[in-house]
């Protein structure tokens, strides 16, 4: 202990057995040399140095690879294109956000200009909806104008035919009157029917047969009393009794004769007047009472006729009224429409086309624009994290680099 030798190299070299030193001395060289290294402990740093070899080798090859490494040899190439990524990076960024409000703005645009245009178009849809409710209008008018051209025609047809009706029906009952003022200044009653003008007209046909009768009986007596005057003229004797008469008495008889044939002369001569009075007035009331049998029935139809045009003109007329007012209501809606479609201006529609096809195709620009500074922001992104990684590797690789560097100089 107080030497400082280790034990076992005490017992080994110091105190040697004998049979141990005789083993010793009886070693060749080599063998001795190796047993005394191990006596030693010699053997220990030979086997260390020989596994330093080894690890330093390994050290060695493992700091000539990293010095080899593209990570490492490139490294500040790596740095400068990490930071030129990195404000790259930034410009993207700053770019995106300038874009994104311009995209913002380009959308907003871009909706006001389609909801202008989707209000024209609508507006044109509408208008063009108007167009065909204003043909159908134009020709719903045509039509009634043409409904009211024939209606028209037909109320001067059938105004024209009353006026010839009633020309007529006036010529008719001008024709009455004159049979009725005839039969008044006959002295009867006008108003009197075909009937009643009939049945006087009997009675006046009973008169002339009594008047007829009395004549014949006039002339009858007058012939009887030629006779008498005869007789009594040629012989003074009686005509009835055949007796003879005093020339007084003949006197007075021939006187009486005389006088009963002037006054059989003046009755016939009276009975003829009223018979011929009566005649005239029978044909009168004949011929009245024909044309008034063939006047009633026409005046009667033509008042028919006349009522019953009177009735087809008022439709008509009413017709005519509806189709005037119905044409008037039609050209009011007409104009009404002409105004709405006059609001309608093709060329404020396409302005707004065009600039709604500006607005969508600088939309579309930067939206494209947007998505192409998205897609390179990404690829940055991605670059980034790539170098960064290689960075740390390239780092981590230096570091053990420099701890290889540190352990070669302690196995050195």
């Amino acid at each position: 202990a107080i030497t400082g030798l280790d034990k076992e190299l005490f017992r080994e070299i110091v105190w040697v057995r004998q049979e141990q030193l005789k083993e010793l001395l009886n070693m060749t060289p080599r063998e001795r040399q190796k047993r005394l290294d191990e006596l030693f402990g010699l053997s220990d740093y030979e086997l260390a140095w020989a596994n330093l070899q080894g690890v330093q080798k390994e050290y060695e090859g493992e700091k000539k690879a990293y010095e080899r490494d593209p990570d490492i040899v490139t490294m500040d190439k790596l740095h400068n294109e990490y930071d030129k990524t990195v404000q790259e990076f930034a410009n993207i960024e700053e770019q995106i956000e300038g874009l994104k409000k311009r995209h913002i703005e380009a959308e907003t645009t871009l909706n006001e200009a389609t909801a202008r245009l989707q209000s024209l178009e609508e507006l044109r849809k509408q208008t063009e909806e108007l167009g065909r409710k204003e043909a159908q209008l134009k020709t719903n008018i045509e039509n009634v104008e043409d409904n009211s051209a024939r209606l028209a025609d037909e109320i001067a047809r059938k105004n024209t035919s009353i006026e010839s009706i009633n020309e007529k029906l006036q010529s008719l009952e001008s024709e009455l009157k004159a049979h009725q003022e005839r039969l008044k200044q006959a002295g009867l009653n006008p108003e009197q029917t075909p009937e009643e003008l009939r049945k006087h007209l009997q009675a006046l046909e009973e008169q002339l047969r009594s008047i007829g009768g009395e004549q014949e009986a006039t002339r009858k007596e007058m012939r009887e009393a030629e006779k008498k005057l005869s007789s009594l003229t040629a012989e003074s004797k009686c005509p009835l009794c055949l007796q003879n008469l005093s020339e007084e008495y003949k006197t007075d008889l021939l006187d009486r004769l005389n006088k009963a044939n002037s006054e059989g002369e003046q009755k016939v001569a009276e009975l003829q007047k009223n018979f011929d009075e009566l005649e005239e007035l029978r044909n009168l009331v004949s011929n009245v009472a024909l044309s008034l049998q063939t006047l009633a029935p026409k005046i009667e139809d033509l008042k028919s006729r006349v009522s019953d045009e009177q009735q087809e003109l008022e439709k008509l007329s009413k017709e005519f009224e509806e189709k005037q007012l119905l044409e008037k209501t039609l050209r009011e809606q007409l104009s009404i429409i002409r105004k709405e479609i006059a609001k309608f201006d093709l060329a404020q529609l396409e302005t707004a086309r065009k600039l709604r096809d500006q607005a969508f195709m600088e939309y579309s620009e930067l939206k494209n624009r947007l998505e192409t500074m998205e897609t390179r922001k990404k690829d940055l992104a991605s670059r980034m994290e790539e170098l960064k990684q290689r960075l740390d590797n390239a780092q981590e690789k230096m570091d053990r680099m420099k701890r290889i560097e540190g352990l070669l100089e302690i196995v050195t």
